[in-house]
């Protein structure tokens, strides 16, 4: 068999398995459940460990296939780095966590935030372009493409002529050659998810809070240059100056009119901004 064909063979039949328990099971819904989270918007957590769960099932497949091709069936074995299993340890208490302070923000403000779904919300949060999951993105990238790497060149070394006779040592645990990720990676992976997690567990309710004490002191601002405007407006309106100095004093009132009045619009549109 093509190499390149064992290499995928893992993934579609992963793919397979995974239609399969659908159908059987729950027939009426989508994989896209997957990467909803509890706000109804897509949850980076669940990309993440999703991906990391399919792709290395499918290594696993394609290493089954291709010993099976190379007539070592006997010597496979299901073989985690333990590297791995501190990846898959680290997205799974991402997800916990995020899953927590999702239904914890839900429960605060007594309302489920639904939304309409979009990728973007993969990199987008409440207030715009977020950069902790833009961060936590391009590393979970950056990592899988490492590991697919690992992964593409391991199964090319089992089908190297000079590695016929290695197929026990290739195959064992001992391997240090088994496809897996540097210990600085899973350090910086930790690090990444600490950001994410942290600015997750910020009370967003708060934040909300603030938005509202924030509007109010606009609102009581805008109100009181609202009485400022209307009572030198009613003073110009009376005065009837025959005097030069008062006539200066009547523009002067004018001139600061409208300087409250532009001063009242940026107020008005500050509140709108931050209710929006």
């Amino acid at each position: 068999m093509n190499v390149i064909l064992i290499k995928l063979s893992g993934f579609a039949i992963t793919f397979v398995f995974f239609f399969l328990i659908r159908f059987l099971l729950a027939r009426q819904r989508s994989f896209s459940d997957f990467f909803i989270g509890e706000s109804g918007a897509y949850s980076l957590s669940r990309v993440q460990i999703v991906s990391w769960v399919y792709i290395i099932i499918s290594f696993q497949i394609s290493l089954l296939v291709a010993t099976a091709t190379l007539g070592a069936i006997n010597k496979f074995d299901v073989l985690f780095p333990e590297e791995i299993m501190w990846l898959l340890g680290l997205s799974s208490a991402s997800y916990l966590v995020v899953k927590g302070a999702t239904v914890d923000m839900i429960i605060k403000q007594q309302k489920v935030q639904i939304k309409v779904r979009k990728l973007s919300d993969l990199i987008v949060g409440d207030s715009g372009l977020d950069f902790t999951r833009f961060q936590f993105l391009i590393w979970t990238l950056v990592g899988i493409f490492l590991y697919l790497s690992h992964c593409n060149f391991y199964i090319e070394s089992l089908f190297n002529p000079e590695n016929s006779g290695k197929l026990g040592t290739l195959l064992s645990e001992a391997n240090p050659d088994m496809p897996s990720v540097s210990w600085s990676f899973i350090v910086l992976m930790g690090l990444s998810q600490g950001t994410y997690i942290g600015k997750k567990l910020i009370p967003e309710f708060k934040a909300a809070e603030f938005k509202e004490d924030r509007c109010i002191e606009l609102n009581r601002q805008v109100d009181l240059l609202g009485i400022q405007i209307a009572a030198k407006q009613e003073i110009v309106q009376l005065a009837k100056p025959v005097t030069e100095a008062g006539i200066v004093h009547v523009a002067a009132l004018k001139e600061e009119i409208v300087h409250l009045q532009s001063k009242k619009v940026a107020l008005e549109a500050e509140v709108r901004r931050i209710k929006n």
